[in-house]
């Protein structure tokens, strides 16, 4: 268990966007997260990031930011604000493998039908799972990320799966439609085949499959954690000019999900979901899961959406009660938690409770009963790879179970290793010896002799790509006096034919040359195959392979051949430069196991010990997963009263609604015991700053990136260091105050653009508005009245001026007083 809690979600927001600020705190609170998972790095150009600076600047700080929360991440999600293309690319597809040199034909996860996990290698590779909160407006980024929490008990009463015929080039798929309908009708659901491309006075869309430039989407109603995909080229264009249909109209109508490229897909069917994406989704998976499985090439494709909505998933039923009023330091805190396998059959994976998010109170893996027989079975086709069993002759954890199992490379290729952060997972991995090698299976069973869980998985097939450089020495033997000469980095190796030598004989003895190389040893970066291409009269080749598939790195290889004359040794073979090009190396199948396990539920009464609990303000936060990696989680608040009648640390706040960059008032009342102690003010679970000791009054200039607009939480914890703490360290205070809630108003001029500048006087004239924060019910006020904004498209707003007086006017944008900061924008209205 880690020292403290992390969430599964990186949320990445642009530190100069206040909205991208705000939507991430959002974010933050509605899937409880901790403030470690917030990601705050600035952009100029919210559409376009460069290569260079997209290394740089985004993934070098995601990546190190993954490395500081313990491999706790599985998802990644982009703000608003954060570019979505890079070098003809998605950012989220580049993040997702690690970095652009990493895009492959087919992504790692493609296939699965295992939950994702960060922590596992996917063919080698780590990926995460990365989607983008996105829409034209405020408003409706804030709907997706509500309407993107709900959950579906009935498929039949849920509403309805639509697959329409797409429009010429762009219903490419609609031959999967058949089969799609059979497999949602067998689990259950609504799903009807629609023959046009269009849907119309639809009032029960969960999702809407298609292809066309351009939908009607006003008369239908899309629900809650609906998914809307339509195959056309310019979908993932989100917040450009757009001759076909961006999917943040999809957004707009209320659809929680949806896929567009960036860049032309010229139509290749590998870079959309193809059908099964509906089953998917339907099963329970997450909308990241079901959309990367579905989709073989992700290189061109943005998913916008939270990716962990799943509003078919199963959770376990889970209940946290306590005290409702103020518990005393004297006593233990007594809390009683029930858990509850979500899906009879099932059982529950694990469980977790933490206190404040730095430490846990319980960690938890399911529990497996003496007697239980325990078998595991890898078959291809009729043939058994592997089959082992055993049974228990204690009670013993999952983890414990399943290590018995774990091998290296069997004499049939399979090897099996125990997988994931809890090391609760089994990752089979299958060498086929053979070139067409048949469906292979892993199926795992627990028997209690009351009953037997069974979970059978299939091991997905895969090439293993990597960047190569190529040495084709043809087919033809060579001849007495045939050289050639290869030069890597600094070193050269010349081979020269001998009579009688065999066109096998001489690669053998070139690869045995090469391999002396250091480069090429065990503890090198590359290593040397011998590969034959074709049935009949094989091409002969030696290649360089890196011996991790995923390297960025190469080496410069130069080629000479001299040869006799009449020779037709290495024909295809070009002096100079060997390119290095990315190949298939071999096929491999893999599959991760999660066992279904004998532990139904779950009941306990905790008792928290005195001395975890500080006086102040305090959080518990459970968690539990069911084998299937559906996450529940739910928090409880409470207050600790010092022993003995002593006086508790409180804070109160002059005011709680404030504009941006106006300072935050706090009064400090501490207990005799922290008086001597510094105070460090906390936001949103991040200390932000810290004052002197016996301070009574502290101050802090609400200012972006640090506190964005919207609503956040404010305490102080008392603590013996002066150094500010980091949203990373675990925090043990003396105590912690009450909580208060505070609003930042939103600023509404923030990134506006208008047009024209300047009207003709005595005329009417319509002046057009973009910006982040702009909503229906804006009032634009000037010194002669006051007039309303209206939506004249999907990110643009107009004003009908009526005639006005010759000369210079401010505009000032007014809403809500409550939540908007009313602003004066900087330019002035001509009116000549």
């Amino acid at each position: 268990t880690p020292a403290r809690r992390f969430g599964r979600v990186l949320v990445v927001a642009n530190s100069q966007s206040p909205m991208s600020l705000e939507l991430a705190t959002v974010y933050q609170r509605t899937r409880l997260l901790p403030a470690a998972n917030i990601l705050r790095l600035p952009f100029e150009n919210p559409i376009n990031i460069g290569p260079k600076d997209f290394h740089d600047n985004l993934l070098t700080p995601v990546r190190t930011r993954i490395e500081q929360l313990g491999a706790a991440i599985d998802f990644i999600v982009l703000m608003r604000g954060v570019p979505y293309r890079v070098g003809g690319r998605s950012t989220t597809s580049a993040l997702t493998v690690g970095g652009l040199q990493n895009m492959r034909p087919v992504n790692g996860y493609f296939g699965r039908e295992d939950y994702f996990e960060g922590a596992l290698p996917y063919y080698g590779a780590r990926l995460w799972l990365t989607t983008m909160v996105s829409a034209y407006t405020f408003d409706e980024a804030l709907k997706l990320i509500e309407q993107s929490q709900v959950r579906y008990e009935d498929p039949r009463s849920a509403g309805t799966f639509y697959f329409c015929d797409g429009r010429g080039p762009r219903g490419s798929r609609n031959r999967q439609i058949e089969p799609a309908l059979m497999q949602m009708q067998r689990l259950g659901f609504n799903a009807v085949h629609v023959p046009s491309h269009d849907l119309d006075n639809r009032n029960d869309v969960l999702a809407q499959f298609t292809g066309h430039v351009s939908l009607k989407l006003g008369s239908n109603r899309y629900l809650p954690g609906s998914i809307v995909d339509n195959m056309t080229s310019f979908g993932g264009y989100l917040l450009e000019n757009n001759r076909q249909m961006s999917i943040l109209s999809f957004i707009r109508h209320g659809a929680c999900g949806a896929y567009g490229t960036v860049a032309e897909p010229t139509n290749y069917p590998g870079r959309w979901a193809n059908y099964t994406i509906a089953a998917r989704y339907a099963s329970g998976f997450t909308l990241a899961e079901s959309y990367y499985q579905t989709t073989q090439d992700i290189s061109l494709g943005v998913i916008v959406g939270d990716p962990l909505t799943a509003p078919f998933g199963k959770p376990c039923a889970l209940q946290m009660t306590g005290p409702e009023n103020p518990v005393s330091q004297s006593e233990p805190l007594v809390v009683p938690l029930s858990i509850k396998e979500g899906v009879p059959g099932e059982g529950i994976g694990w469980a977790e409770l933490w206190l404040d998010n730095q430490h846990c109170i319980l960690a938890s893996i399911a529990q497996l009963r003496k007697g239980t027989r325990c078998s595991l079975t890898v078959t291809s086709g009729d043939e058994t790879l592997f089959a082992q069993s055993y049974t228990l002759d204690e009670p013993q954890d999952v983890r414990r179970v399943l290590l018995p199992f774990t091998t290296a490379k069997t004499e049939n290729g399979v090897e099996i290793q125990l997988a994931g952060r809890r090391r609760n997972r089994l990752l089979i991995r299958w060498m086929p010896q053979t070139k067409e090698p048949k469906p292979a299976r892993a199926t795992l069973l627990l028997d209690t002799g009351e009953q037997t869980y069974e979970r059978s998985m299939p091991l997905y097939l895969l090439p293993v790509t990597a960047t190569c450089a190529t040495l084709d020495l043809g087919t033809t033997p060579p001849q007495p006096g045939d050289q050639l000469t290869v030069q890597v980095a600094d070193h050269q190796k010349i081979v020269r034919a001998v009579r009688g030598e065999t066109i096998d004989d001489f690669v053998k003895r070139a690869a045995a040359y090469l391999s002396s190389l250091d480069l090429f040893q065990e503890n090198g970066d590359w290593g040397i195959q011998l590969v034959k291409t074709g049935e009949t009269d094989p091409h002969r080749m030696l290649r360089i392979v890196p011996r991790k598939p995923s390297s960025e790195a190469t080496v410069d290889v130069q080629v000479t051949v001299e040869k006799q004359p009449d020779s037709g040794f290495a024909g295809s073979l070009k002096n100079g430069t060997v390119p290095w090009k990315l190949v298939p190396l071999t096929v491999i199948g893999e599959g991760v196991l999660s066992p279904f396990v004998p532990a139904v539920g779950m009941t306990t009464t905790l008792r928290i010990p005195t001395d975890q609990l500080v006086p102040g303000y305090h959080t518990l936060t459970a968690i539990a997963c069911t084998p299937r990696g559906v996450h529940s989680i739910a928090d409880y608040a409470f207050e600790i009263i010092p022993a003995q009648g002593q006086r508790a640390s409180r804070i109160e706040i002059q005011e709680t609604v404030l504009d941006p960059g106006q300072e935050l008032a706090v009064i400090l009342a501490p207990s005799k015991q922290a008086i001597a102690n510094y105070p460090v003010l906390i936001i949103d679970g991040r200390p932000v700053c810290n004052w002197r000791p016996a301070t009574t009054f502290g101050t802090l200039p609400v200012k972006s990136p640090l506190v964005s607009p919207g609503k956040h939480t404010v305490w102080v914890e008392w603590t013996k260091s002066q150094k500010l703490p980091s949203s990373m360290d675990v925090r043990t205070p003396i105590t912690r105050s009450n909580a208060h809630d505070i609003w930042i108003r939103r600023p509404l001029a923030h990134g506006v653009h208008w047009q024209p500048k300047t009207i003709e006087a005595g005329k009417p004239a319509q002046i057009t508005f973009k910006g982040d924060y702009l909503r229906e019910n804006l009032t634009i006020v000037t010194e002669k009245g006051a007039y309303p904004l209206s939506r004249g498209g999907d990110m643009q707003w107009t004003l009908d001026m009526p005639a006005q007086d010759p000369g210079t006017y401010t505009l000032t944008l007014m809403g809500n007083a409550e939540t908007e900061a009313f602003q004066a924008l900087p330019e002035k209205l001509t009116v000549k």
